[in-house]
């Protein structure tokens, strides 16, 4: 008996492992996505395959429930994300601490969108236009274009993440602020 329990937890655990293989992971999804072979996955790769995954009715073309779908989809993986990521126990649940860290993040990202998105709303009716929106850009590229040649370089691009990271502003980004950097990033994806 005691042998036939053990021969049987064996086999479980074994089929569990093996099931957890074949789960595709990142570079097979890449290798799927990268139609073109050229080991990047472009804009238009990933466009078709979120039809391929969201197009239910089979018509090639996402309409608005798809569009929602494949959306809510996308913010569910970035909020899951973001939840392990300030998960510092590492037991898959957010304690009252660590909820209250993730909801501050959140709450100030979401502060700043709002403030932005008032300062470009010109024309006050709640939502950037299409004009809004290229203002938006042009001030971004403005402030980012340290050499002034109207295009914004690596380096430059480089040197502002740099500058917006150094919070000592000793030059250096230092381990806690690049960490930091990082889990702002994230509370920024996540309440997209």
């Amino acid at each position: 008996m005691r042998y036939t329990l053990c021969a049987l937890l064996c086999v479980f655990s074994l089929s569990s492992l093996a099931a957890a293989d074949d789960r595709p992971t990142r570079q097979d999804r890449k290798e799927q996505l990268d139609r073109n072979g050229d080991g990047k996955v472009g804009k238009r790769e990933r466009r078709q395959g979120l039809r391929k995954r969201f197009d239910t009715d089979g018509d090639g073309k996402l309409n608005k429930d798809e569009r929602k779908a494949a959306h809510e989809a996308r913010a569910k993986r970035r909020r899951a994300r973001l939840e392990k990521h300030f998960d510092k126990d590492g037991d898959g649940q957010l304690n009252e601490a660590e909820k209250a860290r993730f909801d501050a993040a959140v709450a100030k990202h979401r502060a700043k969108r709002d403030e932005r998105k008032a300062r470009l709303d010109t024309d006050g009716d709640g939502k950037l236009n299409k004009d809004e929106r290229k203002a938006g850009r042009a001030e971004r590229k403005a402030r980012l274009d340290k050499d002034g040649d109207g295009k914004v370089e690596k380096g430059e691009r480089k040197q502002a993440r740099k500058a917006r990271l150094d919070k000592d502003g000793d030059g250096k980004v230092e381990k806690g602020e690049r960490r930091r950097g990082k889990a702002k990033r994230k509370a920024r994806r996540a309440s997209k």
